[in-house]
């Protein structure tokens, strides 16, 4: 059985959205976008952001609810040597907060400790501020800063349900028993379509009552130079 205490749930991934982490190894860069702000809903709009009657909670927004995941990354080269380095990522839901505008928002704060052979361990620290608007799940970097919404999720998920976030395109492609750390959960694959210039993919999977379960990143960085990162899901409290 998953190991998930679910208290209760409420609200509606990533746990891991964009978070404006300083981390060397686990971070995963993705572009943002600049609105004036007389222009949010005009951009939540056009993102595909409407009425909410879903059921559904692929990002539970429960303050309290604890999120804890194995982190491992290795170097590729064209020998083949992988130098592989591991963490942990822990997501809280830790307050209930507004915006300058009035809406209502949940922080999540983020700490990843990282180690390897060579360095000694780092901890990592951020926050993120979360709401839902219609039937998508918003993403703020900074609560002072309310002219930037990146659109995490849309709702509900279903196959070839698309979206942006930032200047990404994310589409959904399929839903499968997925089996990590804390156990099987039935979940939806959402995958970015990258540019082939940009050299790089990204899939997050989430389930419903959970959130997200597993993030797998392959980043080119040079042409003999691969990072791989991936994130999986250890044990989750949802309340």
């Amino acid at each position: 059985m998953p190991q998930t205490d679910r208290a209760s749930t409420s609200g509606s991934d990533t746990m891991f959205g964009k978070f404006g982490g300083r981390n060397r190894r686990f971070r995963l860069a993705s572009a943002g976008l600049t609105y004036p702000f007389a222009l949010v809903i005009v951009a939540l709009l056009l993102a595909g952001c409407g009425p909410n009657d879903q059921k559904e909670d692929y990002y539970p927004l429960g303050v309290g609810s604890t999120w804890t995941y194995e982190i491992r990354a290795w170097d590729v080269t064209p020998s083949g040597t992988e130098t592989s380095f591991s963490g942990t990522g822990t997501i809280q839901a830790t307050e209930s907060d507004k915006l300058p505008t009035g809406e209502d928002v949940v922080q999540f704060m983020r700490t990843i400790s990282e180690s390897d052979a060579a360095t000694d361990s780092v901890t990592y620290v951020d926050t993120g501020y979360y709401r839902t608007g219609g039937d998508c799940v918003l993403h703020y970097a900074n609560k002072a800063d309310t002219t930037v919404a990146d659109t995490l999720l849309k709702l509900p998920l279903a196959k070839d349900v698309s979206w942006l976030r930032g200047g990404t395109r994310l589409r959904v492609t399929e839903e499968s028993d997925v089996t990590v750390k804390a156990g099987t959960y039935r979940a939806w694959k959402v995958e970015a379509i990258y540019d082939t210039s940009q050299h790089r993919s990204a899939c997050w999977w989430y389930a419903d009552g959970v959130g997200e379960v597993k993030w797998h990143v392959v980043q080119v960085l040079q042409p003999d130079f691969t990072v791989v990162t991936h994130w999986e899901l250890h044990n989750a409290a949802i309340r």
